[in-house]
């Protein structure tokens, strides 16, 4: 099968953005927290990316990366398959700064260099 790379629905990608803003301003959290508090907002993207371009979620990861020790990436990958049975990508990285980490978690992160869950179909 040949990858395929498509753009992702902005204004649903800009929303997580905002909403990854809104949330990392406000408080420290785990990786656990993170991977709780998005989810909502990918079941949601998922679903209307299935609906409005008949597309089929297989799979998808939110990753967490460590890139210095004022930023670190967050990633949304997600896979379809389109109806000729090609895969489809999506996906959004967005830059943050690791204070809306606990102590503990930015010390794991910067260790282990990055952290990966899985994403469901909802």
């Amino acid at each position: 099968m040949e990858q395929q790379n498509t753009e992702p629905k902005a204004d649903l990608f800009k929303a997580i953005g905002v909403f990854f803003d809104k949330l990392f301003t406000t408080q420290q959290n785990t990786f656990d927290d993170l991977a709780k508090q998005h989810a909502d907002k990918i079941d949601k993207l998922i679903l209307e990316t299935e609906a409005n371009d008949k597309l089929a979620f297989k799979s998808g990861f939110f990753t967490i990366t460590y890139v210095t020790d004022t930023v670190m990436k967050l990633k949304v990958l997600l896979y379809y398959l389109d109806k000729n049975g090609e895969i489809v990508e999506q996906k959004s990285v967005t830059s943050r700064d690791p204070k809306c980490l606990t102590p503990d978690a930015f010390k794991e992160l910067k260790e282990k260099k990055e952290i990966k869950y899985p994403i469901e179909h909802p």
